[in-house]
């Protein structure tokens, strides 16, 4: 479905499409470049056209036909879990690591229709007649993504997948594997875009009936379209339109009064810093935020900075940390160092990767640890998934407990 080996196109009606407007981005990865459509709004009318057409027979299918094809999908997933290489490409991981990073232990032979819920569940459907528009962050992985777009489906809507530019593979590879699997072609279109003229585009349209969402953008958009400010004009019902969105953050570790302060901080160490299951810190539900009892305190916090020595004859640099996907992230930490300094915080551990200058305090940051962090510090206003760790007094008699921060 690629006009060349290193150009990407748009999927609708089963057909691989090039952008109307020939405007194309570019996506590092480890094997070189990859260019993806940069699709506006007639990308969109197009395949919302193919998707009004599939609704009613995918929307006929009975749901154990359409589970069938669902399943079909996911035991090629299962057997592959990185379709297209998306991942191995984009962060140099081997297919053991893809495996071990998309599917953990836990991977089931056939999907569960009666845990298969639609992000919707508790809140309004998208109206009958209308397709769903789904864009995750790239960091929910392919797991995530598939599940989603697979509860939607098997209810009977029609979904427009939008990529997630900084891993557009991940989109790119369900859609090949769902269509691979006898998905109808009307049932999903796939566009590309690395901005936001899809999605703006897709708000004032009528076709589209609910929208899915994920990650750190997009969190206001659902009050500016119900209060008016320039979305929706000209659309009947313009509040009955579904919403999903799912802010990702990392989670707060409390640590027990009983915990081994070695295990612990070793266990901090490996989630948040490592390659694996973080991606070098960069997936949410990491324990960025720590909370130790106060007489694990200082135990604690010299188990974690042992851990985070470089080993004995290398340096840290050797573990090869994944690439950062969003380079935002680097200007994330400098603020989240400058933050922390002037907020009283105390700063116990940075690590950088050198500068071609060789001046060791000019790199890009690659990991921060704060102590004595209090509540009401701006430090922890914005907390983001990064390779930061914030280390503060938790209550004497917490348990060991994770939790959203």
């Amino acid at each position: 479905m690629s006009a060349a080996a290193d150009t990407q196109q748009n999927l609708i009606g089963g057909e691989g499409l090039a952008p109307r407007s020939g405007s194309h981005f570019d996506v590092p990865a480890a094997s070189g470049p990859s260019s993806w459509p940069r699709s506006d709004r007639t990308d969109l009318e197009s395949a919302l056209a193919s998707l009004r057409s599939g609704l009613g027979p995918w929307g006929g299918l009975d749901r154990s036909g359409r589970l069938s094809i669902l399943n079909t999908a996911w035991a090629d997933f299962t057997g592959g879990p990185d379709p297209g290489g998306a991942l191995a490409s984009r962060f140099g991981l081997s297919q053991a690591e893809c495996r071990e990073t998309l599917l953990g232990a836990d991977a089931q032979p056939a999907l569960d229709p009666d845990v298969l819920s639609s992000r919707f569940e508790g809140g309004s459907d998208p109206a009958e007649g209308t397709v769903v528009f789904i864009r995750l962050h790239w960091s929910e992985l392919f797991k995530d993504l598939f599940v989603c777009v697979a509860a939607e489906l098997l209810a009977g809507r029609c979904v427009l997948l939008v990529s997630d530019p900084r891993v557009p593979g991940l989109a790119q590879g369900l859609a090949d594997l769902l269509l691979g699997a006898g998905l109808p072609p009307d049932a999903l279109a796939l566009l590309h875009d690395d901005g936001e003229t899809v999605l703006r585009a897709a708000l004032v349209s009528p076709w589209v009936g609910g929208f899915i969402l994920s990650g750190f953008e997009h969190q206001e958009l659902p009050d500016e379209r119900g209060s008016g400010g320039g979305f929706g004009e000209g659309i009947v019902e313009r509040a009955s339109t579904a919403w999903s969105f799912r802010l990702l953050a990392p989670c707060t570790l409390c640590v027990g009064v009983d915990a081994d302060p070695r295990l612990a901080a070793r266990r901090v160490a490996g989630e948040l810093f490592s390659r694996l299951p973080s991606l070098s810190g960069q997936l949410p539900g990491m324990p960025s935020i720590v909370e130790v009892p106060p007489r694990l305190f200082s135990a604690f916090t010299t188990e974690l900075l042992l851990a985070l020595e470089p080993p004995e004859g290398g340096a840290v640099s050797d573990a090869h940390p994944c690439p950062w996907v969003d380079g935002a992230l680097a200007t994330y930490l400098e603020q989240t160092l400058t933050d922390g300094i002037d907020g009283g915080a105390t700063l116990i551990h940075e690590e950088r990767r050198p500068s071609f200058s060789g001046d060791p305090a000019s790199g890009t940051i690659l990991r921060l640890v704060f102590t004595n962090v209090e509540r009401e510090m701006r430090l922890l206003e914005q907390v983001r998934p990064a390779p930061v760790v914030l280390l503060r007094r938790g209550d004497p008699d917490s348990t060991s407990t994770h939790s959203t921060a």
